[in-house]
């Protein structure tokens, strides 16, 4: 899908956007943002609900977008649409006026994004894609992180099904991608399925967030990364 002249300007400001000083600056110069970054079906969004129910004063960070709300979205509060009264035109007036945290345009012409009421707490955890971690990072948090989750490639595969949907092995390619290109910068998380690979994941997440320790082991992440790009590029053109 081709993006409209007005949504591709606005898709061209985003590495240059940040939020106001006063309204988003000194709402958020106290709170830390963790990022956490993966492919569709890794298991981010469970991990990120079994470390706010253990960490004290943590939260799920709240996003906004124009589309309309699909099955499996996150509740209301955490995730206003459309059918809740986010409009293209109002997220496009908050942009204009620097009040949101973040913004981005998806390839199928959505806005995504957040304000400064979406971190209520001192670890906010936002599901992200990798590409908008520079943005969040100059918008003025306290402390932030970015995580990356991994599965190995076999599990993986069998949790996708034999026909997902093509543009999120499209995405998944790019996301894959951008964790070897920027290996250096991130702090892995290596999940696995059942209570006891949830159980390690949310562990070594609440320990990043907190600086008390690092990720899981780099090389054996990049080598589930490896497996899973090999899937993705398989299944974007198997899919189609």
């Amino acid at each position: 899908m081709a993006l409209s002249g007005e949504l591709l300007a606005l898709h061209h400001k985003e590495d240059d956007y940040q939020g106001d000083e006063t309204l988003v600056g000194m709402a958020i110069q106290d709170r830390e943002v963790h990022m956490v970054s993966a492919p569709t079906k890794t298991g981010k969004s469970t991990i990120i609900e079994a470390v706010v129910k253990i960490l004290p004063d943590s939260a799920l960070a709240s996003s906004i977008t124009d589309r309309h709300r699909k099955p499996g979205d996150p509740l209301t509060a955490s995730f206003q649409t459309l059918d809740e009264g986010m409009t293209s035109n109002k997220i496009k007036y908050l942009i204009n006026n620097e009040e949101v945290v973040n913004f981005a345009v998806s390839p199928t012409g959505f806005i995504y994004g957040s304000l400064p009421e979406g971190y209520p707490a001192l670890h906010n955890y936002l599901p992200m894609l990798p590409n908008g971690v520079p943005q969040m990072r100059k918008a003025g948090f306290k402390r932030d992180t970015h995580s990356y989750v991994t599965l190995p490639g076999n599990a993986w595969h069998a949790v996708l099904g034999p026909n997902p949907n093509v543009g999120r092995m499209e995405e998944a390619v790019v996301n894959l991608t951008y964790a070897q290109e920027h290996a250096d910068e991130l702090e892995f998380i290596r999940n696995r399925i059942g209570k006891d690979g949830l159980a390690h994941a949310a562990n070594v997440l609440i320990n990043i967030s907190v600086g008390s320790g690092v990720g899981d082991d780099k090389d054996k992440a990049l080598e589930d990364i490896a497996e899973m790009l090999a899937i993705a590029k398989d299944l974007a053109v198997r899919s189609k």
